[in-house]
């Protein structure tokens, strides 16, 4: 209890007693109960930049040895203790690599908690790399387990910084929301600190919107200040300062000297630095208005020389701006120019989630734009738009007849547990026929209209995708036609090398790296033939809904092997419908195109093997397959 009870852990005795209880665990082979101390003593100094370093080796040096020996709700918190050290270090990747890995089963209250502290992690790394889309997307996530397990910190906390993404990104009508929910839960819980941040999160809002709600929400601040009678400089520096602004708006200057000279005593007594934000903001705006030396300057060289080397974009933007102002009243301009650039540059790093949004919503009106200039053109030329609405319904009628006929087949297929030759016979030659008439039509037709020629061409490529659906049923009923040999097995890490070379263009050209660890000792009970089928259809899934440069892994599970990508999912609808029934395709984050058919014919395929397939959505994000034995 020593360990982990009060401020212990800032005491020098702490690493070498906990060395000793720990040692004394591993000793006695008790892992689970080395990975709580280690769990314990992560947390405690995570934040103690004088362990950090050590703690987080001994970290590492753990897991590399005992990582799937240990209990998912101590594998989890050690997870979260690795990647909060890696932020303080402002290694943000390295801390992300972490944070995924927090998806882990069964699920306890414990272990979903340190799961909904991961995805804050990401949420929060996300934010400080401009990245702010994705930052909201982890911090709804996080929130959807923090609201389950009724930890009203957890959403406080997230609030907050789903505030700061979408300020960030100038969208202040859902900064403004979700700062008034933040200080909703923090009244709720009584913690007077929370209050605190989020009625000054929310004056920061108003000034940034340019609300006339601003004066009303700094009075607020400045009387909860004053009731609360904290003795941390902090909180006082930053009211006063708020106080200052607000007769700085009012230009009345003399009572804005007044407040900086009384609180000035208390900056340098403060520790976190984003309490003295305000405070260095009316400060300097102060003294250039009027013209008087930058008490600060040498701070703000520093700590724009810092956000730099950080690449923190909004520390940058506040500093660079405050040296422009005071080059530029100095008749320095070629210095105040070189501010403004630094300063316009991070903004453009900064805002660059909201110039993504906007340029969206140009698409999408320039989208719309041209397809109405398409039905214009197909109403002005009645004859080809005739022509090709029946060439493209003869299509489209064949495509229908071919998916009508498999819906029919499907419900004997389940019934009989095995492959009807005599179905796959009819698609494979009757169908193919036809579709080939079509295919060989396209090629006369008139292509010299460029929107008649792009309509024909994606018919074309849709022909070419049922044929090669029709190939696949050729190579399923070659193997029903061979006898079934009951001791039959596949190699799964053969199988899995074989159909990562047939995909490698598709894998080279999203610069995906795919991680086999498998070894040669899991044998799937199923014919070679059969599981190389699944294998292709799960792991082309994959490569075709992964993002690029993503690592997709391949991971012995039980009696079977996994299939894990960080796409973009799977929704639980989808996955009841998985291999049940066809299902529209849809398109993949290169926009690939599918036909729906594949996964329906893996689960005809297994009917009557003991192989089973399922799949499973990780709040972490992707798609994980399971083929189990």
């Amino acid at each position: 209890a020593w360990l982990y009870q009060g401020e212990n852990y800032l005491n020098d005795n702490y690493l070498p007693l906990f060395e000793k209880h720990f040692n004394q665990q591993l000793a006695v082979n008790n892992i689970d109960s080395a990975a709580r101390l280690l769990d314990m003593a992560g947390n405690a100094c995570e934040f103690n930049y004088k362990f950090d370093t050590v703690l987080l080796q001994k970290h590492l040096d753990f897991l590399s040895k005992y990582e799937y020996q240990i209990k998912p709700r101590f594998r989890t918190g050690l997870y979260n203790n690795i990647g909060e050290m890696f932020v303080n270090n402002e290694e943000f990747e390295k801390s992300n690599t972490y944070f995924r890995k927090n998806n882990l089963l069964p699920k306890d209250r414990y272990t979903e908690l340190n799961i909904a502290c991961s995805l804050q992690g990401l949420m929060y790394n996300f934010g400080a790399m401009g990245q702010h889309d994705s930052s909201i997307v982890y911090g709804q996530k996080a929130m959807t387990y923090f609201e389950k397990n009724q930890d009203k910190i957890g959403q406080c906390q997230v609030n907050n910084e789903l505030s700061t993404a979408y300020r960030y990104m100038n969208i202040f009508s859902e900064s403004e929301k979700y700062t008034k929910k933040c200080l909703q839960i923090a009244k709720e819980i009584g913690d007077s600190t929370l209050i605190f941040i989020a009625m000054n999160k929310l004056v920061i809002v108003h000034n940034e919107m340019g609300s006339n709600a601003l004066p009303s929400s700094i009075d607020t601040l400045v009387n909860f200040e004053k009731n609360w009678k904290t003795n941390i400089p902090d909180y006082k520096l930053t009211a006063q300062a708020w106080l200052a602004e607000k007769y700085f708006i009012d230009s009345n200057y003399v009572e804005t000297g007044k407040i900086l000279k009384q609180i000035a005593p208390l900056f340098p007594l403060c520790e976190q630095h984003f309490h003295t934000e305000a405070y260095i903001n009316i400060l300097s705006k102060y003294e250039i208005n009027m013209h008087k030396p930058l008490t600060l300057k040498k701070l703000y060289l520093e700590e724009l020389k810092e956000a730099k080397k950080k690449k923190l974009y909004s520390y940058i933007t506040n500093y660079s701006g405050i040296l422009s102002e005071d080059a530029k009243r100095k008749n320095d301009y070629k210095t105040a120019y070189q501010y403004l650039i630094e300063k316009n540059n991070a903004n453009d790093s900064l805002l660059n989630t909201k110039i993504r949004y906007e340029t969206s919503e140009l698409d999408k009106k320039y989208q719309t734009e041209k397809k109405e200039a398409q039905l214009q053109l197909q109403a002005a030329d009645a004859f080809k738009k005739n022509v090709f609405i029946g060439f493209l319904g003869f299509g489209l009628l064949s495509l229908f007849y071919f998916y009508r006929t498999l819906q029919k087949k499907n419900t004997t297929i389940t019934q009989q547990n095995e492959l009807n030759e005599h179905t796959i016979a009819i698609l494979s030659h009757d169908i193919k026929e036809p579709l080939l008439g079509v295919k060989l039509m396209l090629k006369k037709i008139n292509k010299d209209d460029p929107f008649v020629a792009q309509a024909s061409q994606s018919l074309e490529n849709q022909i070419n995708s049922v044929n090669g659906i029709l190939n696949n049923l050729l190579k399923m009923k070659k193997l029903s036609l061979g006898k079934k040999d009951k001791n039959i097995k596949a190699n799964a890490k053969s199988v899995v090398q074989n159909v990562t070379q047939e995909l490698s263009v598709a894998i080279q050209s999203k610069s995906l790296t795919i991680q086999n660890d498998l070894e040669d000792d899991v044998m799937i009970p199923i014919a070679p033939e059969k599981l190389q089928i699944i294998v292709h259809n799960l792991l082309s899934n994959a490569v075709k809904y992964s993002f690029p440069n993503q690592t997709i892994r391949i991971f012995k599970d039980g009696n079977g092997f996994g299939i894990q990508d960080f796409g973009v999912g799977l929704s639980e609808e989808q996955r009841t419908k998985l291999m049940r029934e066809v299902t529209a395709s849809e398109k993949g984050t290169n926009a690939e195109r599918g036909n729906g058919l594949g996964l329906f014919l893996v689960g005809a395929m297994l009917q009557g093997e003991v192989v089973k397939v399922i799949f499973d959505s990780p709040a972490v994000g992707g798609t994980i397959a399971k083929v189990l034995g």
